[in-house]
C-alpha cells in the first residue's frame, strides 16, 4: 500500500488532536457531579452545501473525533457543526459561499451567532 505524505500528517494530526483531548480531559470530567467540560464541534469553513467548501472534509473528520471524545468520556457534547450543516441545507438553497450563517465564509453573521446561541443552550439542556 502507498501513504502519501499528507495522509501521514494528516493521521499524526488527528492522533495529536485526540491525545490533546484525552489530556485536558483526564480526571476532569466531573466536579460536583456535574460535567465541568462542554466539547463543541467546529461549525463551517464556507457554507456551499454540496460538499465543495475545501475544509469540509477535515471539519467533518474533527467533528467525528469531538464526538467521540465525548461519547467515550461522558461529556456534554454541543454539536455545531451539525448545527450549522442542517441549517445550511435548510436554508441555503443556491448554494452559496457565505452570506447566510457568515459574512466571509469564516466570521459569523448575527444569524451565525444566534445559531450558536441556539445550539449550545440546547446542549446545555436549557
Amino acid at each position: 500500500m502507498i501513504v502519501s505524505k499528507f495522509e501521514v500528517k494528516k493521521k499524526i494530526a488527528q492522533t495529536n488532536h485526540v491525545k490533546g483531548f484525552d489530556d485536558k480531559v483526564q480526571g476532569r470530567t466531573h466536579v460536583h457531579g456535574r460535567t465541568s467540560i462542554f466539547l463543541c464541534t467546529p461549525s463551517v469553513i464556507g457554507e456551499k452545501t454540496d460538499g465543495s467548501n475545501p475544509q469540509d472534509k477535515m471539519l467533518a473528520e474533527y467533528a467525528d473525533i469531538s464526538r467521540k471524545v465525548a461519547k467515550d468520556e461522558a461529556l456534554t457534547l454541543c454539536d455545531l457543526n451539525k448545527a450549522f450543516v442542517d441549517y445550511l441545507k435548510e436554508n441555503n438553497k443556491e448554494n452559496k459561499e457565505k452570506g447566510v450563517l457568515t459574512g466571509d465564509r469564516v466570521h459569523l453573521s448575527a444569524f451565525g451567532n444566534k445559531l450558536v446561541a441556539e445550539t449550545m443552550l440546547k446542549a446545555l439542556g436549557e
